[in-house]
């Protein structure tokens, strides 16, 4: 046909809320060497954000009982999401490492266990780790990682999500299902940041 019916569709912008609060590779090994000099307690928190994109408070209201073994024998977690709406996500072998030798250091069951109601992340009361208290974490690694910038939990599930949306055969509903978005549009805005800038019209000048 002679012309491009798409030509009027007006293209979504590259929301920079997300892209000016994203850790590149480099700053994020930074912030997990930080955290390994810290504690294994902090390197749990950190590389738990980076490996599962999870909110802040997902992960304080994350629970023993809520591990179990999928059906291809992976690790998967029950997360307990924004709007009451739980979700599955995988738990990746080097994190799983981690969350053990965590387990180990408390004295806590290392056995998958659904009756088990411990926290996964236990504070000197037995409790679990507020919100607040885990954002704290987050911002005393920073400080000892020496990084300009001040990252939230929040920028962690956005730098997880870009790395993820950089492959252009990602799933963008998979992705869409792993961050616990309720609009696929929400997620589509990762796509637009890691993907849309790599060829702009400053490429072609």
């Amino acid at each position: 046909i002679s012309f491009n019916p798409a030509e009027p569709l007006g293209l979504q912008r590259v929301n920079s809320n997300i892209a000016q609060r994203l850790l590149t590779v480099d700053e994020l090994e930074d912030l997990l060497v930080a955290a390994r000099v810290k504690s294994l307690f902090h390197t749990l928190v950190i590389y738990f954000f980076a490996c599962t994109g999870c909110r802040v408070s997902e992960l304080s209201l994350a629970m023993w009982k809520d591990f179990f073994i999928g059906p291809q024998g992976e690790i998967c977690l029950n997360i307990h999401g924004k709007g009451h709406k739980d979700r599955i996500i995988k738990i990746n072998q080097s994190l799983w490492d981690i969350i053990i030798k965590y387990r180990i250091e408390k004295s806590l069951c290392t056995e998958i266990n659904p009756n088990d109601l411990s926290p996964l992340l236990i504070n000197k009361y037995g409790k679990a780790y507020s919100s607040q208290s885990l954002w704290k974490i987050v911002k005393v690694v920073a400080k000892e990682a020496g990084l300009n910038k001040k990252p939230s939990p929040h920028w962690l599930r956005h730098t997880f999500a870009t790395e993820a949306a950089k492959d252009p055969t990602t799933n963008l509903w998979r992705l869409q299902q792993d961050l616990g978005h309720a609009s696929l549009t929400t997620t589509q805005q990762y796509v637009h940041v890691a993907q849309d800038m790599a060829d702009t019209s400053v490429d072609h000048l």
